[in-house]
């Protein structure tokens, strides 16, 4: 993505999924042969989503990860106050909410299987803007490799990327495991809340 002066972002999102997540996408679009269904995805994360194009690699060829591809404009993403430019990068996510709504469970909480999901954004900064303030990485990981969660984000000399991993390996957790795993969500939700600040230079 591309961040003008204006907040807007302009550029592609690209979507790859493989194993049972695969194995949904490519139902939803067996039943809508058209781009509808990813072009809902997007704008359940990003509403004012201007998709142009969407095309699709591996539909038929289950060996490979499915992928989507959508040129888009998203306006107003980044807030601009003065000189100051605020964004927050995880533009696109699964746990930008926690799951878990309830403080305390007795019942076990089960996953049917393993999952991990990856974000990447590569920013490219607008003309005459610098980085004020960078998130903090962060590397957490549930008792017993139950689950873990990486967060970074750097500058480079093309601009700035983001890379956020969430895994889930363990399949059950007990009631007395839950606050962990629910504080676990809080900080992946917060972390991935959390905004870039650009500066004019």
């Amino acid at each position: 993505m591309a961040l003008d002066m204006d907040g807007n972002l302009n550029g592609s999102v690209t979507m790859s999924c493989d194993g049972y997540s695969a194995i949904a996408e490519r139902e939803q679009l067996n039943g809508d042969p058209g781009d509808s269904h990813f072009k809902n995805l997007l704008l359940e994360s990003l509403p004012e989503a201007k998709v142009d194009t969407i095309s699709f690699d591996n539909q038929e060829d289950l060996t490979k990860p499915l992928k989507a591809l959508a040129k888009c404009s998203l306006p107003n993403m980044a807030m601009v106050n003065g000189d100051f430019m605020y964004l927050a990068p995880a533009l696109i996510g699964s746990f930008r909410e926690n799951p878990l709504k309830l403080e305390q469970r007795i019942y076990p909480v089960d996953y049917a299987t393993p999952f991990k999901e990856r974000i990447v954004l590569n920013l490219a900064m607008p003309e005459g803007y610098v980085v004020e303030d960078l998130p903090e990485p962060v590397n957490v990981v549930l008792p017993n490799d139950g689950g873990s969660f990486k967060f970074q984000m750097t500058q480079q000399a093309t601009g700035l990327q983001l890379v956020s991993n969430i895994q889930i390996n363990q399949l059950h957790f007990e009631p007395e495991e839950y606050g962990s795993l629910r504080n676990f969500f809080n900080l992946i939700a917060a972390k991935l809340g959390e905004q870039l600040v650009l500066k004019k230079a």
